[in-house]
């Protein structure tokens, strides 16, 4: 499995995951949507590639369809928007920074977060995914306080 390092992708959309795929040569990439994208064949994500790629590989490693969904684990997921008065702060806060660092800390591997500024909207939103959603709330609030007392309205 490859990783990426999310602050490769502070943006959403087929594009912006293009593009970090692209940076770091990886040839499927994807978002939280559902969009999967396969570099050597789409520039976009296509849920029927995805579908057709996905049978051919469980056929060609002789698996049973309907088992296919144990092969990988789905954690829990929390997301918190925080408003605040001007997004472009964000990247560039000391105090962010490290509480997303320790946020990371404490989830030691076994859960991922991900703090990025809407494209849309006066938001920073913190997404944080972990084994238990009681473990997920208490990092993304942590976070989430913190940005509120640094650039929160």
């Amino acid at each position: 499995m490859c990783d990426i390092d999310v602050e490769l992708v502070k943006k959403v959309g087929d594009f912006e995951v293009w593009k970090a795929m692209e940076a770091s040569d990886i040839v499927i990439g994807g978002e939280q949507s559902g969009h999967v994208i396969y570099r050597d064949i789409a520039q976009t994500g296509d849920g029927l590639i995805t579908f057709l790629l996905l049978l051919k590989a469980i056929i060609a490693a002789g698996r049973d369809f309907e088992k296919v969904d144990r092969i990988m684990t789905v954690y829990p997921q929390i997301l918190i928007n925080v408003k605040v008065k001007d997004k472009s702060l964000y990247d560039s806060n000391v105090n962010i920074k490290k509480a997303v660092e320790q946020a990371k800390l404490e989830l030691d591997g076994s859960g991922r977060i991900l703090v990025r500024a809407s494209g849309t909207e006066p938001l920073i939103r913190v997404m944080v995914e972990a084994p238990y959603m009681d473990d997920a709330k208490k990092c993304a609030q942590k976070v989430a306080d913190v940005i509120e007392e640094e650039i929160g309205v």
